[in-house]
This record gives structure tokens, C-alpha cells and sequence, in this order.
């Protein structure tokens, strides 16, 4: 950044009087002067003024002209974004294109992440439920440990899952069998995502035994399908809070370029003036006329 400072100083001494008048006794106008005169040495001999007071200074630093120059902070302007999309915008004093674009982006965002997550949701209740009426893992409450070698389940039906392992394994606990997975106690996320996965447990499926040779039964492969859709708008809403993540980062980093870019113009065209009396002497001070332009 340059500075160019012109300095007007603004200074008239007249004398008058004729050349005879040199001969003769001092004019009023002399009178005064020299009087004048008198007082400036007295304060400087009591010491009231310094030498430095007899030199001409002209201190620039603080001039506050008529033109004021507006500073925008680029740290102020990124974390307003950060926090709110545009925000950091509408501060810069960007065009208004820009901070309305950011908060439709956001708002966008996160309509759809309620849309996705929501209906994610109720896809998720539908396969739940559909699995709670088309799978059974089997009853093994209430059993009969009377022969430990044998024991007996009497509310255990032979076409589900634990049935059919105790038909195959002489046990209903797949964690005692050299098994990949063991089903969950309880019905969490895991437990219907197991059943519809992995073949291991195909034999909980009311359609298996209609037809055993048969690996993928009709209603495991449409238990599939609706896990699939629920995940695909999980996954949708997801993708939505990546979005806005990347909303506020965009726009926090542009509201800093942008705010650079105003201080930027600001300090390119800026004019100051300024008006004062300076000393040049002990006794004596002229106008100062100071134009500055930074640029």
C-alpha cells in the first residue's frame, strides 16, 4: 500500500510603509511586533516552551479524515459462516446472490435429511415387522433339564431356526457350534440384519420348508429388497449432513476471501483531508492543509 501526502501551507506577510519612514520614529505596527517579539523570548527563557517548539512538525499519524476507511475482518467473516451459511456474506458485504445461495443449500440439506431419515425410519418399522411374522427363531422357554443330555422344549417348533438345530446339532445354542455368527438375545439392529444376510439362518424362513432345496426362499429375498430401500434412505439423510458440513466449510472459507476483497477495494480508492494550525515557532503557527490518498 502507497501513500501520497500533499501538504498546503497557507502564509502571508505583508509590510508596508515608505522607505523615509526608516528615518523616523516606530510606527504602531512596529510597536506591536516588537512587543510581540519580547513575549516569545520571555517564554522561552522561563523555560514554558522547549526548543523542540521552534521546529516546524507535522505528525501524520492518527489523521482521521473526512473519508473513513471500513474494515472487515476476515476471521469474523469465516466463523459467521461457519456458524451460519451466508452469514459471513451478508457481513462482507458480498452480493446478495451469494448468502441467499449458501442458506438454500442449507435449509435444502436438512429438509431433506428429515425427508430421508424420517421415511428411512418407516421403512425400517415395515421390514421389522415383516420379519417378526415370517421368521422364527423358536420358543426354547420352559424347557426340561430333567436329562441333561437330552433335554426337552416343549414350546419349541421344529420348522425355525432353533428347531432346527436341535434336530441337527442336539442343541438350540448356536454359540456352542463351530458357527461364523451367533444370533443376538435380543432383537437389536444386528439381529435383523443377521437373519436376512447370511444363510445360516435361512431355516428360520416359513418359506424354507416348503422347499429345502430351495437356498433362498421367496420371502427372505423380499425381507432383502425392503431392508434395502430403509438403508438406501438412511444412507440418503446422511448424505445430507455431508452436504451441509460442506455447505458451512464452502461458505465460511469464501465469506474470508470475500471480506479480503472488500479491504481490498476499500484501501484502493481512500482519500483523507485534514485542517490544522502548526507551530513553526515559538510564537508563531500557520494553517496545514494535509490531502491523503492510499491506494
Amino acid at each position: 500500500m502507497r501513500k501520497i501526502v500533499l501538504i498546503a501551507i497557507c502564509g502571508i506577510v505583508l509590510t508596508c510603509g515608505p522607505a523615509a519612514a526608516l528615518d523616523t520614529e516606530f510606527s504602531r505596527f512596529d510597536l506591536d511586533l516588537a512587543a510581540v517579539q519580547a513575549s516569545g523570548s520571555d517564554m522561552l527563557r522561563s523555560g514554558n516552551v522547549s526548543a523542540e517548539d521552534d521546529e516546524f512538525e507535522v505528525d501524520y499519524s492518527g489523521d482521521k479524515g473526512i473519508y473513513k476507511y471500513e474494515y472487515k475482518s476476515p476471521k469474523k467473516a469465516f466463523l459467521y459462516s461457519l456458524l451460519i451459511p451466508g452469514w459471513g456474506q451478508t457481513y462482507a458485504k458480498s452480493s446478495i446472490i451469494k448468502p441467499i445461495l449458501f442458506l438454500a443449500v442449507e435449509v435444502g440439506s436438512w429438509a431433506g435429511y428429515v425427508k430421508w431419515h424420517g421415511d428411512g425410519n418407516d421403512l425400517t418399522d415395515e421390514f421389522q415387522r415383516y420379519a417378526d411374522l415370517n421368521w422364527i427363531e423358536g420358543d426354547t422357554s420352559e424347557a426340561d433339564f430333567t436329562d441333561p443330555d437330552n433335554p426337552i422344549y416343549p414350546n419349541l417348533e421344529p420348522q425355525s431356526y432353533r428347531g432346527d438345530l436341535l434336530d441337527q446339532y442336539s442343541t438350540v445354542d448356536d454359540d456352542s457350534l463351530d458357527f461364523t455368527h451367533t444370533l443376538p438375545d435380543t432383537r437389536t439392529q444386528q439381529y435383523y440384519e443377521m437373519i436376512g444376510k447370511y444363510d445360516q439362518f435361512v431355516t428360520g424362513w416359513i418359506g424354507f420348508w416348503d422347499d429345502t432345496t430351495n437356498v433362498l426362499p421367496e420371502m427372505r429375498v423380499t425381507y432383502e429388497n425392503m431392508r434395502k430401500k430403509a438403508n438406501d434412505k438412511l444412507d440418503d439423510a446422511n448424505t445430507m449432513i455431508l452436504v451441509s458440513m460442506l455447505n458451512h466449510l464452502i461458505s465460511a472459507f469464501d465469506a474470508a476471501l470475500a471480506a479480503n476483497r472488500f479491504n481490498k477495494q476499500q484501501a484502493g480508492d481512500t482519500w483523507s483531508i485534514k485542517a490544522e494550525m502548526k507551530r513553526y515557532s515559538a510564537t508563531g503557527s500557520i494553517p496545514v492543509l494535509t490531502v491523503t490518498r492510499t491506494f
